[in-house]
């Protein structure tokens, strides 16, 4: 073959290989969104079946668990991940603090009137803090004393001084 638009580092073979790649993925693409597209319109008719089951039967039944809150700070998992100084004398050396709360919610309707509803939530919920503190201090002072000049205030008697 003679082409004049092809690179010189390209060979006919390398391009056809490339094309048939790209054709691949483009197909791939599109029956992947096709099988998202056909799971989505399942989902559809189960939830229209259900609720008009609902609907002409006046019974329904529902539970539905989730996650309602995780959450963790400085915590690997059984404690303390690191000591946070909280200033240059005193550190949390196992300060740490998690939630991992869920929730479960219940719920039966029958001939048409709410018959059973539940609610409820449960999970973990810790706090650790060990704090420790150093302190140390030095002081040194003088005083001044208060010095009074008292005059003898003693008297004498047949020679023998009394005095104070």
């Amino acid at each position: 073959l003679l082409c004049d638009d092809v690179p010189e580092d390209s060979s006919l073979w390398d391009d056809i290989v490339n094309g048939v790649e790209e054709l691949w993925d483009a197909v791939s693409s599109i029956v992947s969104d096709l099988e998202d597209f056909v799971e989505d319109v399942e989902d559809i008719y189960e939830d229209a079946t259900e609720l008009w089951d609902a609907l002409t039967t006046g019974d329904y039944t529902q539970t539905v668990d989730g996650t309602l809150a995780s959450w963790k700070y400085n915590y690997d998992g059984s404690s303390s991940s690191s000591v946070l100084g909280l200033d240059s004398k005193v550190s949390c050396v196992s300060c740490y603090a998690f939630a991992d709360l869920t929730y479960s919610i219940q719920i039966t309707i029958s001939d048409y009137s709410l018959s059973y509803f539940k609610m409820t939530g449960t999970g973990d919920v810790k706090l650790n803090v060990e704090i420790k503190a150093s302190e140390s201090f030095q002081d040194e002072w003088s005083t001044k004393t208060c010095q009074l000049s008292i005059p003898d205030l003693g008297f004498s008697i047949a020679g023998i001084h009394f005095g104070f």
